[in-house]
């Protein structure tokens, strides 16, 4: 999970980190880490800084604008950690089953945590 803010978008650091991800994706049979770009407060209409946009171009990168957004999400977040698959389509994403509430939570618990932080770094999960 990629967590971009404007900030975080045109770091070197972050670059770095994702531009490691993608190789890693690029060789693997299993097309794994998978990368999940979340643009928080930081609309499509702003961009990122280019050699992160050709990185990321392969995958689709989501929003979190505004609270309305926060179901959506989290239900995406929760069905590709289930499924181990990240769907294209937001039509085919369906809610989480398989993972226990106890689960759920401390993940809802460390998302927030990290938004709450203001997002001047991004976040990988390998």
């Amino acid at each position: 999970m990629l967590l971009l803010s404007p900030k975080s978008a045109n770091s070197d650091m972050v670059t770095e980190e994702v531009r490691r991800a993608k190789h890693l994706y690029d060789i693997s049979l299993g097309k794994k880490p998978i990368i999940l770009p979340i643009r928080v407060n930081f609309p499509f209409t702003d961009q990122n800084n280019y050699d992160l946009d050709g990185y990321l171009q392969k995958f689709q990168q989501r929003h979190w604008l505004s609270d309305e957004d926060t179901p959506k999400l989290l239900n995406e977040i929760f069905d590709i950690i289930s499924s181990g698959k990240i769907s294209d389509d937001p039509a085919l994403v369906k809610s989480p089953n398989l993972l226990s509430s106890h689960y759920r939570a401390a993940l809802i618990v460390w998302f927030f945590h990290i938004i709450l932080r203001k997002l001047s770094f991004a976040v990988l999960l390998y």
